[in-house]
């Protein structure tokens, strides 16, 4: 919200968010403003290109003194796991989801019934509010779950085409 009142960037341009039937779907009036559900500024922002990513970071280092950047998709799943190699940052992955992460579940499935979810409940249909679940073993929050994060990377088909030193997987025409 800072950065959009500062830059002036308007809050527009639609984004696929969850229709009435449970699938996703471009609605041109949704905004990070006004999802399609009820967000506050406690809660993550969703609803934002990859160039609102980018020009937000962007905008920030020029607040801070710089120093951000989108992760990359190494960088990510890196944090997200917390530097372990197991597809979780807890334990097994199983049902004990919904005490770590905003996942698909027993509460999304109350309102779209043919959804495949866990049978665990996190009490969020949508997004949960920053900070509900424990912080991982380097600190961090909410980076399992809970909404979708743009990393730097262009879109690969086969990991086999990532950098295998951290940096993004960049191409020409990068969609």
């Amino acid at each position: 919200a800072t950065f959009a009142q500062a830059t002036q960037r308007p809050a527009t341009g639609g984004c696929k968010v969850l229709d009435a039937t449970g699938n996703f779907a471009f609605v041109a009036r949704a905004s990070w403003r006004d999802p399609g559900f009820v967000q506050d500024d406690d809660h993550p922002v969703v609803c934002v290109s990859w160039d609102d990513a980018r020009a937000y970071v962007d905008w920030l280092n020029t607040q801070t003194g710089g120093g951000y950047h989108l992760l990359s998709e190494s960088e990510w799943e890196y944090v997200a796991r917390a530097g372990g190699t197991s597809a979780y940052p807890w334990v097994d992955g199983g049902d004990d989801a919904c005490a770590h992460a905003n996942i698909a579940d027993a509460t999304l499935r109350t309102r779209y019934a043919s959804w495949n979810t866990r049978a665990c409940s996190d009490g969020a249909p949508f997004t949960a509010t920053t900070g509900s679940y424990p912080v991982n073993a380097f600190g961090l929050y909410d980076l399992s779950g809970n909404v979708l994060e743009w990393v730097a990377d262009c879109r690969a088909d086969t990991l086999s085409l990532a950098p295998v030193d951290g940096s993004p997987y960049e191409v020409n025409g990068c969609a």
